[in-house]
């Protein structure tokens, strides 16, 4: 089985190496140049620019027929068994490795690497960025958050919307996302009921099952009902039980006929 190579890149030593190959360190810069090799598919070619053939004209060849499936990365992955590259993602591999300049700085995202370079651009959110003595100073803008109990704090990256008041948030565009909000649905009365001791105490029943009584005793003014008779009646305010006449007053009798004269 064919040797492993971990091909990399080193920006502090200004070098592209290749580590389990007996060949020296190439400068890096874009030097060295990796390409499919023109006739067989599992195989790619790496050569040097700064250094010749015999023929003075043509570029050093590091690798004339190297299976791209030994080519390891500086944390010693294999990028096809380990990573999953396929021959032109390995030439690109190689290449950005030799495209390094020095002093150049790896990033990583969740502990990938995503990239390197000399200048870091700072974008969206940015308040300022400074420089002084060496040191960077980057100022973030902060969203600060108040509420009716207070100040909560400042640096908020994440708002949480929740409840019954929230209708629909938009996906953020250009940086601006659209929260509506409308009035909730509150607790209505679903029931009601008249109970307690002498009928006093109006229970109402809520949408979450709970109960809210409210004692009426005070909206009764009629402690009872009944009947009269037919000679049971009121004249001028005075309440009469009897069913004398009273021919001065002007009593009628409910439901009794006049006589001549009266």
């Amino acid at each position: 089985m064919a040797r492993a190579v971990k091909i990399f890149g080193d920006a502090a030593q200004g070098s592209l190496f290749f580590e389990g190959s007996p060949h020296p360190p190439a400068p890096l810069g874009g030097i060295v140049v990796a390409t499919a090799h023109p006739t067989l598919e599992n195989r790619i070619r790496v050569t040097r620019s700064d250094q010749f053939q015999k023929n003075g004209i043509d570029p050093r060849v590091i690798f004339k027929r190297m299976q791209f499936g030994r080519v390891r990365n500086k944390a010693n992955q294999r990028l096809v068994a380990d990573l999953g590259f396929n021959r032109q993602q390995v030439i690109d591999y190689i290449n950005d490795e030799a495209n390094r300049k020095a002093n150049e700085i790896d990033f990583t995202k969740d502990g990938v690497t995503v990239g390197s370079g000399n200048t870091i651009n700072f974008t969206g959110g940015v308040d300022s960025v400074s420089i002084s003595n060496d040191v960077a100073t980057v100022r973030v803008d902060q969203v600060g958050i108040t509420t009716s109990g207070g100040y909560v704090g400042t640096g908020i990256t994440l708002f949480d919307f929740r409840g019954a008041g929230v209708s629909t948030i938009t996906t953020p565009v250009s940086g601006i996302a659209t929260v509506n909000i409308t009035g909730g649905s509150g607790n209505p009365v679903t029931s009601g009921i008249v109970t307690g001791a002498g009928s006093t105490t109006l229970r109402l029943t809520l949408n979450d099952a709970s109960n809210v009584d409210i004692d009426v005793t005070n909206l009764r003014t009629i402690t009872s009902i009944g009947s009269s008779t037919d000679y049971f009646y009121l004249n001028n305010g005075a309440q009469l039980s009897s069913n004398t006449h009273d021919h001065a007053a002007g009593v009628v009798f409910y439901n009794q006929k006049l006589r001549e004269g009266e």
